[in-house]
């Protein structure tokens, strides 16, 4: 499963992550139009990884790995 799979896989699953992963995608675009910097993305994505007050079903539990995963993945992809 590539990259792109993984991330249209958590963008079309409702829940918190979905809507974790769908602001990620949001932020490297912004990435990408230069509305924010380097810098700041790191920042955003760091801080999408450590939201630890949300509410997660168990499902989304067993997920978390692949989230992080998927956010790792994200963060280190060259922006065109």
């Amino acid at each position: 499963m590539s990259i792109i799979d993984v991330v249209n896989n958590f963008c079309n699953s409702e829940g918190e992550l979905g809507n974790r992963v769908r602001l990620a995608v949001s932020y490297r675009d912004a990435l990408a139009r230069g509305d924010i910097d380097d810098r700041e993305y790191q920042e955003l994505m760091l801080d999408l990884q450590r939201l630890e007050n949300i509410q997660l079903s168990a499902g989304e539990l067993d997920a978390q790995i692949a989230f992080n995963e998927c956010i790792e993945l994200l963060k280190n992809l060259p922006i065109k």
